[in-house]
């Protein structure tokens, strides 16, 4: 079994910034860098909409087949939030993307 290395800072990856914040949460989650790693490099299973905050920060969601899914800036490439989904969470999302695109 291999080791996993759960990052204790900031750092780069396939061409995005991972920030401090999205390392705390990995931290917590216990979500290594090499599941990270596949859920940027790889095609995703969905990747929504960008769309803007109440501070007006674009982000979207991408979700991977390895059932992780991060926040990322699309502008600036910062990685700002990781955690583990649900199917359910997919699914909701997958239909109002569909809705979206049918429009």
């Amino acid at each position: 079994m291999r080791r996993k290395i759960i990052p204790k800072k900031p750092y780069n990856t396939n061409g995005y910034h991972v920030t401090k914040h999205a390392t705390y949460d990995m931290q917590k989650r216990d979500i290594s860098k090499g599941e990270l790693g596949y859920n940027l490099r790889k095609k995703p299973l969905l990747k929504t909409e960008t769309k803007k905050d109440i501070f007006a920060r674009p982000a979207y969601k991408r979700f991977s087949l390895n059932r992780i899914m991060s926040v990322i800036n699309p502008f600036n490439k910062n990685v700002c939030s990781v955690r583990r989904f649900h199917e359910k969470e997919l699914r909701k999302d997958m239909e109002k993307y569909e809705k979206n695109k049918n429009k």
